[in-house]
């Protein structure tokens, strides 16, 4: 595996973990999240291509939390050809489009089980990080409403349960309703959101659907803590919940912020098995 080459594009703390990591296991690579200038001539060099997770924000630009690198997908695009492999998380229908016209192999770590277990605990982590910091009472029995009952949404209303917390599932499938039952949750639908609002104090939302809809917002607590765990166009309208005066936490790509090594050593294992 020594031979193996990989460039590592754009991202956060994750990908310079990841370098380390890959490097230190014998691998060839170096990372390009600084500038483009030589992107062309490094990616001529690489085989491997390990882009973030996401691979985009904006579903047009490569991921980076340096501003000053600012690189989209099409550019990149034309830069492969057909002996590149490319490795990632969340790729657009556009990208995987892009990449099937030039017959280049891909694989979406959002379509690796493990990975996704694995980062929604580690999602819970951050978020509970936030929730202290973010805080000046004491989390035990206060009303907590979680919306969505996905991988997050399961992972994050155990570890809140387990601190005493009176969790709240909200979700659109029966079959998550009743799983949710089943752990001890209560339960609702979306259409009954406005009518539990005014009772919760810290609502953690982790589908991408905008699901507070203005009613909802407006029946928020002035006191209460509204944290976006999802992706755009997120679940509610930030500018909606500042203006009726609900503190907003930003809690995107948690992992990356507080648990970046392990994210990293995840991504590495699983692209070093693929490899």
């Amino acid at each position: 595996m020594k031979n193996e080459t990989l460039i590592i594009i754009g991202g956060d703390k994750r990908q310079e973990h990841l370098l380390t990591i890959l490097q230190n296991d014998g691998y060839n690579c170096e990372i390009l999240n600084k500038s483009t200038e030589k992107l062309k001539d490094v990616i001529s060099e690489k085989r491997y291509v390990v882009l973030p997770v996401p691979v985009s924000k904006d579903g047009k630009h490569i991921y980076c939390n340096n501003k000053d690198f600012i690189l989209s997908f099409e550019a990149l695009g034309d830069t492969l050809t057909e002996k590149h492999i490319l490795f990632g998380g969340g790729f657009t229908k556009e990208m995987v489009n892009l990449m099937e016209q030039k017959n280049i192999v891909y694989y979406d770590f959002n379509n690796n089980e493990d990975f996704l277990i694995y980062n929604a605990f580690l999602t819970t982590q951050g978020a509970l990080k936030l929730l202290l910091d973010n805080t000046e009472k004491d989390i035990t029995r206060r009303n907590v409403l979680i919306t969505g009952f996905g991988r997050i949404g399961k992972a994050l209303s155990l570890t809140l349960n387990n601190l005493n917390m009176n969790v709240t599932v909200c979700a659109r499938k029966d079959t998550q309703l009743n799983m949710a039952k089943y752990l001890g949750f209560d339960s609702i639908k979306y259409d009954t959101l406005k009518e539990k609002i005014a009772d919760t104090d810290l609502i953690f939302n982790t589908v991408p659907v905008q699901v507070f809809d203005t009613v909802c917002i407006e029946r928020i607590k002035p006191d209460a803590v509204f944290f976006e765990l999802a992706s755009s166009p997120f679940g509610a309208d930030k500018k909606q919940l500042v203006a009726c005066g609900i503190k907003y936490v930003d809690g995107g790509s948690l992992p990356g912020r507080y648990t970046p090594y392990s994210a990293a050593e995840k991504i590495a294992r699983i692209t070093e098995n693929l490899i």
